[in-house]
This record gives C-alpha cells, structure tokens and sequence, in this order.
C-alpha cells in the first residue's frame, strides 16, 4: 500500500503534464507558469527516486533545493493572479530569508520542516486572498467552471494536509513508512485538481 501510494505521487504529475502538452499553446501566461511548477516536481520526485535507489544516499538535498525552486514559482504565480502582488513578494521575501538561515545553520542534508510549513501557511493565506479578491469583485458567477479554481482549491489541499507534517518533520524521518502516505495522498489531489483545471482551461480558451 506504501509503494502504491509512493508510485501514484510520483506519476500523479503526467496527468496535468499530459494536458499541458496537449494545449501548452493556447495556455495563457499564468498556466504556463504552472505547467513549469508541475514539471518542476515531477523531475524532482523521479530524480529524488532515482538517486536514492542508485546511491543509498539521504536525497534530502533534493527536497530542499526543490521547494526553494518551487517557492520562487509558486509565489510569483499568485502575484500573477491577486491584485496586491506585493504580498506575494513580501511572503516570498520571508520564505527565502528562512531558507537563507536554515542553509547556512543546518545545511542542506536535513529537511527544512519549520521553513515548509512556513511556506504552507503563507500559501494557504494567499489561497485566502485569492478568493477573497473574487468575491469581492462579483465578475465570477460560475466560479466552479474557471481554471483557477480548480488550481486554487489543489494548493490548499496540499499545503493543508503537509503542513503539519512538515512542521513535525523529525517524526517523519522517525516512522516515514505512514506518515509520509498523507503527503503522498495529498499530491496525488493537487496533481488531479490541477489538471482538471487545465482542463477547464480549454473551453476559457
């Protein structure tokens, strides 16, 4: 059942990475931002795989070089899509002044666990003010059928359910056999929300 759940995180990217390259063309700027996010963590989890099983050695290194990454373009995607994209800027300027210590204090072999969760809840904030924003506006009757819903809902559904996890980061390293099957579920969801709302990206375009 771990392995089950291991393998369908790691594939889980081909589904949005399939229609992406389905109609990468007609994607409008903010999709192909996400499109590189996707693709971004699914050369992470195959490349983290891969180096494990070829050298036995800890990939954590990999993990936190590819959230810093994944941060950056995360952050940037939401100061796209909401009106006050200083806040945006501004969270991100936390994550990387964190990220900044963390390498320095502890290095790259261990899990950035406070510096993730950090990250979590500020996105979980922006997922907030996103919607937020649209309500406010009163130009989306039919919320539901935009594509940026679907991706919003995804982020928070990842960054909810890790949280958590991440900020508990040594008990994960102590028992990862189950509690990493929460973060493995919770990407399988992402990657299956943001695929559906490339999906509905289509009919936008």
């Amino acid at each position: 059942m771990t392995k089950l759940f291991l393998y369908g995180s790691i594939s889980s990217p081909l589904i949005p990475l399939f229609i992406m390259g389905l109609m990468f063309r007609s994607f409008n700027f903010n999709l192909k931002v996400l499109s590189v996010i996707i693709g971004l963590s699914f050369l992470s989890d195959v490349g983290s795989f891969g180096y494990y099983h070829l050298t036995g050695h800890s990939t954590y290194w990999i993990v936190n070089t590819y959230n810093l990454l994944d941060t950056i373009l995360v952050f940037f995607f939401f100061s796209r899509i909401l009106n006050h994209r200083l806040v945006s800027y501004f969270m991100l300027g936390i994550i990387l002044v964190m990220s900044g210590y963390y390498c320095y204090s502890v290095g790259v072999h261990v899990i950035w666990g406070e510096v993730l969760s950090m990250k979590n809840i500020l996105v979980m904030g922006l997922c907030v003010l996103y919607f937020l924003q649209v309500f406010q506006s009163d130009t989306e009757i039919f919320l539901e059928n935009t594509p940026l819903f679907w991706i919003v809902i995804g982020f928070i559904f990842y960054t909810a359910g890790s949280f958590f996890l991440w900020l508990m980061s040594s008990e994960i390293v102590n028992n990862p056999k189950y509690s990493m099957l929460i973060v493995h579920l919770g990407n399988i969801l992402k990657n299956i929300l943001f695929a559906l709302g490339l999906w509905k990206a289509r009919v936008v375009n």
